[in-house]
């Protein structure tokens, strides 16, 4: 079984056990050197050092592992607080640090989704399915759903987005109808994906929307530009995340029987000018 960063309290031994399932999943092609050359890297022995627990790799090199290891959000997050926790020397930032962990351990039944299962454009509208019916008396139909979406949708597209999440495993159905088989969902991080930039493309447009039709007490919308080193970006990025997360457990606090609505929480992070010239 593909090792689960959540089940290690240091990076090198989740980086260990994951090399040792790679090789044996691959019937032994898959070496250190294989990953070296994935990675971009000149040769395997900053590999080695890291598997024995003399080196830890840096927020740049945490992305390109997070992705080739195919990694959630929250896996990512994870395994990136590990090595961070391994570099922390004062015991104040240990500290933060393991309360962080703690906290993200608690995401580790997140289903981790393929957006393979999603035809067309219907990936975007599941992912909203898929919270709606945590709203008191949802009903898997479209004619209790379409009334409720701002997003205009048919009974075909909501079927297809039904359908692409019963095929991925979030949904089963039985002779009473469909249930919820995970309570949250990550799809692999920083892996490009059609499916998964349609979506981002869709949830711009649908905040757009609400600029003229939601009353500003009901939505938010703060933007910022501010300078930034090329170095800064993967620490940043992280940020972002646990922000992310910490919001995400705000609210989940909350009481069940009185979510009325579905939000979107968006956040863009992008270049405003090209990088100067070295």
């Amino acid at each position: 079984m593909k090792p689960n960063v959540f089940d290690f309290a240091t990076f090198a031994a989740f980086f260990r056990a994951y090399l040792d399932w790679a090789k044996d999943a691959s019937g032994g092609k898959l070496s250190l050197r294989w990953f070296a050359k994935r990675l971009g890297l000149k040769s395997h022995a900053f590999l080695v050092q890291v598997a024995n627990g003399n080196k830890l790799p840096t927020a740049p090199k945490l992305e390109r592992l997070g992705a080739l290891f195919e990694l959630s959000v929250e896996q990512a997050l994870y395994a990136g607080l590990l090595a961070e926790l391994g570099r922390a020397k004062a015991p104040e930032e240990r500290g933060r640090i393991g309360q962080a962990l703690s906290e993200l351990r608690g995401q580790r039944e997140a289903a981790t989704l393929a957006t393979a299962h999603f035809a067309g454009d219907s990936f975007h509208l599941a992912a909203t399915l898929f919270e709606m019916s945590k709203l008191p008396g949802f009903a898997w139909d479209a004619a209790w759903i379409a009334p409720r979406l701002r997003q205009p949708a048919d009974a075909a597209q909501i079927a297809a987005a039904i359908a692409g999440l019963a095929a991925a495993g979030l949904i089963v159905g039985d002779a009473a109808g469909y249930r919820r088989a995970h309570e949250t969902f990550s799809t692999s991080h920083n892996v490009s994906s059609a499916a998964i930039r349609d979506f981002h493309r869709q949830m711009l447009r649908r905040a757009e929307e609400t600029l003229e039709a939601v009353p500003v007490p009901e939505r938010l919308f703060f933007g910022h530009s501010l300078p930034v080193a090329a170095r800064q970006l993967a620490d940043a990025a992280r940020l972002i995340l646990e922000f992310r997360m910490r919001f995400e457990a705000l609210l989940a606090a909350g009481d069940p029987a009185e979510w009325d609505a579905v939000y979107h929480l968006g956040v863009q992070f992008v270049p405003l000018t090209r990088r100067a010239e070295a």
